[in-house]
C-alpha cells in the first residue's frame, strides 16, 4: 500500500468495488447522518446502562430487605434515597469510562468495572453517612458489593451476546490498507465481535496489488484512500494498517482522512498486545511493555491466589469426588480415576489427575474408529477431538466431559504446585507434537492450569491454530485481571457445556 498514490486507474475488476462505494453512499444517504456510528453505540451503552441500574437496583434493595442496611428503623416500602444510591452505579461508570465498549475488549473493562465499584462503593459509603447518620452493617456490605460486582458483569455479557447475535454490537469502521496487516485485521474483527468493531469495507491505493479481499470475510475494497474521507462524516473509526513500504506517514494520511477514531495497527507481531503503554519520547512513540510472568513478586502472587482457593475448593471437591467414581465404578470396571503423562513448566513430565470418562481400552476404540471413519479422521487431525468420541462412557462420561467435573482432581496437582488454576492446559504428547517448536518452548515456560482462556472462549470448537493463538495471548499478556476474568467465566462456560466434547 502505497498512501501517496490518490488516482489509481479505474480498471474492469476494481469497478464492483466502486459500484460498491456509490451503493454504500446511497444506503447512508437514506438512513441519515450518523446512523452507521450513533445508534448502535447508544443503543449498547444504554442496554449496559439499563441493565447495571437493575442489578444495583437488585443488590442495594436485597441488603436492605436481608440487612435492614441502607434505611432508617421503621421506614418501609419505596426509598428513594435507596435507589439514588443504586443508580450511583451506572453513573459512576459513564464517568469512569466503563461504557467504551468499541474497541475495548470484555477482559479489558474487567478490571475497570471492578476499580469503579470499589470507587462508587466508597463514596456511597460516604455520603450515606453524612446524609443518614448510618452506617453499613459488615454483612450488608458483605452481601451488596459482591452483588454489584457480579450481577453488572453477567447482564453484560447478556446483554453482549443478544445483540452480537442480532448484529447490533458494535460500530462500523473502514480499514485502511487491503494488504497481509488490514486482512489480519478484518479476521480478529469477525472473529471477536465482542471487540465492538464491525469492519465494512476496505480502501486501498492498490487494490489489484493485494489478495482478494473475498478472503477475508467476503469485504471488498470499495475505493482509493481519498474516497474514504466521504465516510467520516457517517462512520467514526478508521483502521490504518502501516506497512514499511507507506510512502506518507501516518499522521498526514490521518488529517487527510478526518475521521475522529483512528487505531493504527502497525506492522507488529508476536508482541504482547494487553496493558501496553505508550511513552513520548520527544516526539516519537514508544511502547512500554512488560513480561509479567518473569517478574518474580507476579508468579509468588499467582501461587498464592492459587494455594489459598485451591485449599478450600479441595475440601468441598473431595465429596463431589467422590460420589462421581462411584458413578464411574457402576458403569465400568477398572479404577474410577486416570491419570495421564503430561508435560509441565520446562517441559518436566507430571501426572495429571482425572476423573475416568472413557473406557479401558480407550486407544484401541479410537484407532479402530478412525480407521473405518476418514471423516472422523479428518477432524480428529484438526482438533485432537471427536464431537462422536466412541472411548466415552455412556452417560457419565458425557456428563462428566460437558460439565468438565472430571477436571475436578486437578486441583491436588494445584496443591502440590504442579498446576495453577489458570494457565494453558497441559496437553498429551501426541497433541503437543502437532505445534511448532517456538510455540512448544512458550508454552513450557509457565505452569499449566486447570483451566484457560482457551476454555473458555473457545473450547473443543477451536482448532489447533485458535488453541495457540489464544495460549499465546494469555502467556504475553498475563496480568492477575486476566486470571480473574477467566475465573468469573469457567463457571458460565462449565454449565453452558459450550463446546464441551
Amino acid at each position: 500500500m502505497a498512501f501517496a498514490r490518490k488516482e489509481p486507474a479505474i480498471s474492469p475488476a476494481s469497478r464492483p468495488a466502486l459500484l460498491g462505494l456509490e451503493l454504500g453512499r446511497k444506503v447512508e444517504a437514506m438512513l441519515g447522518p450518523g446512523a452507521f456510528s450513533l445508534s448502535g453505540k447508544m443503543l449498547m451503552v444504554l442496554s449496559l446502562i439499563l441493565v447495571d441500574g437493575l442489578a444495583a437496583q437488585i443488590a442495594f434493595h436485597l441488603g436492605a430487605e436481608i440487612y435492614g442496611a441502607f434505611v432508617k428503623e421503621g421506614t418501609t416500602g419505596f426509598s428513594p434515597h435507596l435507589s439514588v444510591m443504586a443508580l450511583s452505579l451506572p453513573i459512576g461508570y459513564v464517568l469512569l469510562d466503563v461504557y467504551r465498549v468499541q474497541g475495548q475488549a470484555p477482559v479489558e473493562r474487567f478490571p475497570l468495572r471492578i476499580k469503579a465499584t470499589c470507587v462508587v462503593f466508597i463514596l456511597l459509603i460516604g455520603w450515606h453517612y453524612a446524609s443518614q447518620r448510618l452506617l453499613w452493617s459488615l454483612g450488608a456490605a458483605a452481601l451488596t458489593f459482591p452483588l454489584a460486582i457480579v450481577l453488572p458483569l453477567v447482564g453484560e455479557a447478556i446483554v453482549r451476546t443478544i445483540l452480537i447475535r442480532r448484529g447490533r454490537w458494535g460500530v462500523p469502521a473502514v480499514v485502511i490498507g487491503a494488504g497481509p496487516t488490514g486482512q489480519r485485521v478484518v479476521r480478529v474483527l469477525q472473529q471477536m465481535p465482542e471487540l465492538g468493531l464491525r469492519p465494512v469495507g476496505f480502501f486501498d491505493d492498490h487494490p489489484l496489488d493485494t489478495a482478494s479481499p473475498a478472503a477475508v470475510g467476503s469485504l471488498p475494497v470499495l475505493g482509493s484512500i481519498a474516497d474514504s474521507a466521504s465516510y467520516s462524516r457517517r462512520i467514526e473509526t478508521a483502521i490504518v494498517t502501516t506497512p514499511a513500504e507507506a510512502d506518507e506517514t501516518v499522521d498526514a494520511v490521518a488529517m487527510q482522512l478526518g475521521y475522529r477514531d483512528i487505531i493504527v495497527v502497525p506492522d507488529l507481531r508476536d508482541l504482547p498486545t494487553l496493558w501496553v503503554r505508550t511513552r513520548d519520547l520527544n516526539g516519537l512513540i514508544g511502547l512500554q511493555m512488560r513480561r509479567n510472568l518473569l517478574l518474580r513478586r507476579n508468579r509468588l502472587l499467582k501461587q498464592t491466589i492459587d494455594h489459598l482457593v485451591a485449599l478450600p475448593l479441595l475440601l468441598v471437591a473431595t465429596p463431589i469426588v467422590a460420589v462421581l467414581a462411584l458413578w464411574v465404578m457402576a458403569v465400568s470396571h477398572g479404577s474410577p480415576f486416570y491419570v495421564q503423562l503430561r508435560a509441565g513448566k520446562q517441559g518436566r513430565p507430571i501426572g495429571v489427575w482425572k476423573l475416568r470418562t472413557m473406557y479401558p481400552d480407550a486407544e484401541a476404540r479410537l484407532e479402530q474408529y478412525l480407521s473405518g471413519n476418514p471423516d472422523a479422521r479428518q477432524e480428529w487431525d484438526r482438533f485432537c477431538k471427536l464431537s462422536n468420541d466412541p472411548r466415552v462412557l455412556p452417560g457419565v462420561g458425557h456428563f462428566l466431559r460437558r460439565t468438565s467435573l472430571d477436571e475436578l482432581p486437578q486441583i491436588l496437582n494445584v496443591v502440590r504446585g504442579e498446576m495453577s488454576l489458570v494457565g494453558p492446559r497441559p496437553f498429551p504428547k501426541y497433541h503437543l507434537d502437532r505445534f511448532d517448536r517456538s510455540f512448544q518452548s512458550l508454552r513450557s515456560s509457565v505452569i499449566p492450569g486447570i483451566t484457560g482462556l482457551w476454555q473458555v472462549s473457545a473450547r473443543s470448537d477451536g482448532d489447533l491454530e485458535v488453541q495457540q493463538a489464544l495460549d499465546t495471548y494469555y502467556i504475553r499478556n498475563w496480568s492477575i485481571w486476566i486470571d480473574f476474568y477467566i475465573l468469573s467465566r469457567t463457571l458460565g462456560a462449565v454449565l453452558a457445556g459450550r463446546g464441551a466434547r
